[in-house]
């Protein structure tokens, strides 16, 4: 059986990004997570979208994610405007139809960190990709998804530590 692991940071009900990097207040190598706020700074000609991470002990770090002209004349005004939510990166979401594809029948999600308890179907429906919820349910009434090793719900709450384990 070929497995798959991911470790998950959730931040209600959302997916936090963890980066490893030093960092030269604390002078060591330290895990910096994403606060899910972003920065916007201009210089006259460009606008560059910042996104902050902080480490265990709030120092904070800036990761430049794009920069954008400050006028384009080719860019309808509907394009203009910057986003107000987090951006959503495909990346990060989890392709069964793929894993599937190259050789993976088992997917295990450690959640090593969650704000607050989340529904698994919508916290796996929102991470998984080529998959409603509704299938989600039905995987979990068919017990080709466990949390703990245990048979669920389709309503069970998701905790900090669990493990969810995905038979595809």
């Amino acid at each position: 059986m070929n497995i798959i692991t991911y470790n998950w940071s959730v931040h209600n009900g959302e997916k936090v990004e963890t980066v490893v990097k030093y960092c030269p207040n604390c002078g060591k190598v330290v895990n910096f997570y994403d606060t899910l706020m972003r920065r916007h700074n201009s210089n006259g000609k460009n606008i560059y979208k910042f996104t902050i991470f902080k480490c265990e002990k709030n120092h904070t770090w800036n990761r430049k994610e794009k920069i954008f002209k400050s006028y384009d004349p080719k860019l309808e005004i509907k394009n203009r405007d910057f986003p107000n939510e987090a951006p959503q990166n495909d990346n990060e979401k989890i392709n069964l139809v793929t894993h599937l594809k190259n050789g993976f029948n088992k997917i295990c999600i450690n959640i090593n960190y969650l704000d607050e308890p989340v529904r698994i179907d919508k916290l796996l429906g929102n991470q998984l990709i080529d998959i409603s919820r509704n299938q989600i349910c039905s995987l979990i009434k068919e017990g080709k998804i466990l949390l703990n090793k245990n048979t669920i719900k389709n309503h069970t709450a998701v905790k900090e530590k669990d493990t969810i384990e995905i038979f595809i």
